[in-house]
């Protein structure tokens, strides 16, 4: 599912590819070694923060269904926040992720700002959206949608001395329900133990790719925090095996 949108009010950026190492039975402070002694000299840029996001689907669960079956273009769409989870939402913006085979670029909106807590239903999520001034395509694109999933990590970030490869290391997922009336927000599933080490790159430099990954200390996996949060809250993979 694409996209297309042309707005002041809304960014698009180009598209990049991530490729991502998925780890268990291994420490931070283990990677974040790596990536001080790697060849490509990393260095760490801005202060660690938390990352929140809610994330929309359609009531047939396409986007959750387009990951798990790896098609080439699908689409994430989410509000995402920084700082604290509850409470007053200053910034949030709307984000469609849009991936094509194995590059992905975002385009990206501001929505109102709203409060995050226990009286919060999905009737006000959709009124959030609705209410917002986003771009008219993406305003249609998303009014079908409806909230399903709330998660949060913490994310640490670095760049190669030469600026051309980023990483993110995620860490402390939490995920909680949203579909019901009122989100089960007193009953967060973890998946402490795993970390999340992604390499970002513009096109046109992917040669280089193999070189910079081996120095990581893991293998590249597969890995969608929205198919994991789904499954952890709902166990819809055993849902969707049985169709």
């Amino acid at each position: 599912m694409a996209v297309t949108v042309t707005s002041k009010k809304m960014t698009r950026s180009d598209f990049r590819y991530e490729r991502k190492f998925v780890m268990t039975g291994i420490s931070r402070e283990q990677i974040e070694g790596h990536l001080r002694f790697h060849p490509s000299v990393f260095r760490e840029i801005y202060q660690p923060r938390y990352v929140n996001n809610i994330y929309f689907d359609s009531l047939a669960l396409e986007n959750y269904r387009d990951s798990i079956d790896g098609t080439a273009r699908r689409m994430k769409v989410r509000i995402r926040w920084y700082g604290d989870l509850f409470g007053r939402v200053d910034e949030p913006k709307l984000e469609l992720k849009e991936k094509q085979g194995l590059v992905n670029r975002k385009h990206t909106a501001p929505v109102n700002g709203f409060t995050l807590d226990a009286k919060i239903n999905q009737a006000e999520i959709l009124r959030l959206l609705r209410t917002s001034e986003l771009p008219p395509s993406m305003s249609v694109f998303v009014r079908p949608m409806r909230a399903f999933l709330l998660n949060r990590y913490l994310r640490r970030y670095w760049i190669s001395r030469d600026g051309h490869f980023r990483v993110t290391l995620d860490s402390n997922m939490t995920y909680y329900r949203m579909i019901q009336v009122s989100p089960r927000f007193s009953r967060p599933r973890r998946d402490a133990r795993k970390l999340i080490l992604e390499l970002k790159y513009q096109k046109g430099i992917d040669a280089d790719v193999t070189e910079v990954s081996r120095h990581f200390g893991c293998r590249l996996g597969k890995s969608s925090k929205y198919v994991t949060g789904m499954n952890l809250v709902y166990g819809f993979l055993n849902i969707i095996e049985a169709d």
